[in-house]
């Protein structure tokens, strides 16, 4: 691994039901010089389980703090320690001190790993994802409260693209809530299948999900298509559009029918729910089937209906 990651290794050692890790203090007012010191984890309960591993509660036993941990098998599955790398660096680039004043990536603390998973300690948000959120207020919130979620959001992407990343599995289930309505406050999460673009490479690996997934990437049978970070943005639109109306976009059938003829647009939703022409105006600029026509996350925090949020903190 590169020393960038091994910089954030934590020495731990990890049993059934806690981890121990090893720290070592120095102060010089005590002329103390490199003590270990050891702090207790408790492992509390399950919070989640995915594709390769699980997400769970511990509890700092000295002094309560709470962190959620996320364990990758790496026995067992086909994950390999370069796509387990891949999460890392991403994690890694978005804690970095800019990254981390803007507010919109989940906190990162550091890995440690035994003789078969790999576990990342991260902040822990008791308020859980975006979509239990959204499914607890009937389903949709106010098209105000989408506004300031949708700008936090664009802002944690004009982060991620401007370091040549894409997030590739942006959904509501991604996006984590640190503080509920009025005054939302939303982190971005989960750099699972994020993928960072180099002068040499280019997006081409099949990844995310089919309702927030773009054309471009749905459509690619074998997954060999070349795209960009507008897939991002797709999937911003289609957030933006479940936050206001209750209901993604698209179905298949009717992503397929639109892509062939752009007069399909879900309009009727969005009349119901009584959004501003700006909003409608703002999905619209999201959801084109042409990646090459989406804007970028920079240009969409400049549309209007983002700059018309009273939640809007353009700093």
């Amino acid at each position: 691994m590169s020393s960038d990651i091994e910089h954030w290794h934590i020495n731990a050692i990890v049993h059934k039901d806690c981890v121990e890790e090893t720290h070592y203090v120095s102060d010089p007012a005590r002329n103390i010089r490199r003590r270990p010191e050891t702090t207790i984890w408790q492992v509390e309960r399950l919070l989640g389980r995915g594709g390769f591993g699980e997400v769970r509660l511990e509890r700092n036993r000295q002094d309560g703090r709470a962190r959620a941990v996320k364990r990758i098998a790496m026995m067992g599955t086909n994950l390999t320690n370069m796509e387990c790398e891949k999460e890392l660096k991403a994690l890694l680039e978005f804690s970095k001190p800019k990254s981390r004043e803007a507010a919109v990536f989940i906190d990162f603390f550091g890995w440690f790993k035994d003789k078969s998973d790999i576990f990342l300690a991260m902040e822990y948000v008791p308020l859980g994802d975006l979509e239990k959120n959204i499914t607890a207020h009937s389903g949709k919130i106010s098209e105000g409260e989408a506004q300031s979620i949708i700008e936090q959001i664009l802002s944690g992407l004009e982060i991620m693209h401007g370091q040549m990343f894409a997030h590739r599995d942006l959904k509501p289930q991604n996006v984590l809530v640190v503080h509920g309505p009025p005054m939302w406050w939303v982190k971005l999460a989960d750099f699972g299948l994020s993928k960072k673009l180099t002068d040499t490479t280019a997006y081409h690996t099949k990844a995310g999900t089919q309702s927030y997934m773009a054309p471009e990437m749905l459509y690619s049978p074998d997954g060999s298509s070349d795209y960009t970070d507008a897939i991002d943005i797709w999937a911003v639109g289609c957030i933006a559009y479940r936050l206001v109306s209750g209901s993604v976009p698209f179905t298949i059938p009717a992503l397929v029918q639109y892509c062939q003829d752009k007069s399909l647009f879900p309009v009727d939703p969005l009349f119901d729910c009584g959004i501003k022409s700006t909003g409608s105006k703002f999905l619209r600029y999201l959801l084109v089937t042409e990646p090459k026509d989406r804007p970028s996350a920079s240009q969409a925090l400049q549309h209007e209906w983002i700059l018309s949020s009273k939640f809007f903190n353009p700093f």
